[in-house]
This record gives structure tokens, sequence and C-alpha cells, in this order.
């Protein structure tokens, strides 16, 4: 288990929504997905095997997935697709779950 923890405006929101984004594609994307100001904004995600990385723009998203071995990995969309599946929900919501939806969530996985 890890907990992220922090005062109001920390970014632990920020944490779990770039998660979803790196995990979950254009479904998961803002309309708007990089700060205000900003030109362009990037989220990495080593999950150990595999680096994730998704970059933006205002107009476009770009995702790319390295093996540990450093290789790109080709159609990392649809490689993510089958990887994340059915275990994929959005971590905000489940937190505003009741506890017994919750715990029904997580046998699921």
């Amino acid at each position: 288990m890890v907990l992220i923890t922090g005062p109001n405006g920390a970014g632990k929101s920020s944490v779990l929504d770039s998660i979803v984004m790196a995990l979950c594609g254009s479904k998961s994307i803002p309309a708007v997905p990089i700060k205000k100001g900003s030109d362009k904004g990037k989220v990495i995600l080593n999950l150990g095997d595999y680096t994730i990385t998704r970059s933006f723009t205002k107009d476009n998203s770009y995702l790319k997935i390295e093996n540990s071995a450093g290789s790109s990995i080709t159609s990392p969309q649809k490689f993510l697709d089958r990887i994340v599946g059915n275990i994929s929900f959005d971590p905000l919501d489940f937190l505003n779950n009741e506890k017994l939806k919750q715990r029904n969530l997580l046998l699921k996985l």
C-alpha cells in the first residue's frame, strides 16, 4: 500500500491524475493537460520492467513505452490496454465510494 499525504494544494490529486493519464490514455487526458502558461508537459511512470512516458502539448499527446533493456514497444496504447485491461478504475471515484463498493472493486482485481 502506498499512502499519498500532504496538506491541501500539495499535489496529491495531481499525482493520482498523472498515473491515470499515463496508464489510461486519451479518455483520461483533460482538454488542457498542461499547466497554464506552459508549452508542454510530461508524465514518466517507471513500473520496473517498463517505463511509460506520455508527453503533452496544447494540441497533442505522445506515448512511448520502453522495456528495461531500453527497447521501445510498438503500438504502446494497445500494449497498455492489454496490461491495464479491467483493473483500471478512477482512484478518486474509488475513494468516494462506500466501503462495501470499495471492497467489491478490490475483490474483482
